[in-house]
């Protein structure tokens, strides 16, 4: 399983080449190769489905919602805003606009369960910053490779 926010580089999917890579490199068969969706303000993650590496998103107690340019739902089938409801919420108000531009389905085109699904091909929506684990270790790697630089030693604390 990978999380963390690793899955676009510069605009670019990654998601099938790291897979693909997986398969040739460890011998694990795409299909076993699962990711996740989530962030801290959710409670709950998207696991993407074998098939189609779509994210299912649990609805039991989370509404997801995709939000036009002018944050009014719009509805399924359509890219925009990922927002969601969010029933186990307690530290802060149930309702989160994200900056991730995403397209929601009612149903997974691939494997056809039930439930919505997000598409794999998240990003973040325009003018917004890159965040997620991926990117905080991104940015402590390049400040400890420029204070390497300035100080070439092997004792440096990430």
């Amino acid at each position: 399983m990978t999380g963390g926010g690793w899955g676009v580089s510069k605009d670019e999917h990654i998601s099938f080449t790291f897979r693909r890579r997986v398969e040739e490199t460890l011998g694990i068969p795409e299909m076993r190769c699962m990711d996740i969706y989530a962030m801290s303000e959710m409670n709950t993650a998207g696991i993407t489905c074998p098939e189609g590496h779509y994210f299912h998103i649990p609805y039991t107690w989370f509404k997801p919602f995709v939000l036009d340019d002018n944050l009014e739902p719009a509805g399924y089938d359509v890219w925009g805003r990922f927002a969601f409801l969010d029933g186990l919420g307690g530290s802060y108000p149930g309702f989160i606009i994200s900056g991730d531009q995403v397209r929601i389905y009612e149903r997974c085109p691939v494997c056809d369960r039930a439930g919505p699904v997000l598409d794999p091909e998240i990003r973040r929506a325009k003018g917004e910053e890159i965040r997620g684990c991926a990117e905080t270790l991104r940015r402590s790697m390049v400040r400890t490779i420029a204070r390497d630089k300035e100080n070439p030693t092997w004792d440096v604390a990430l």
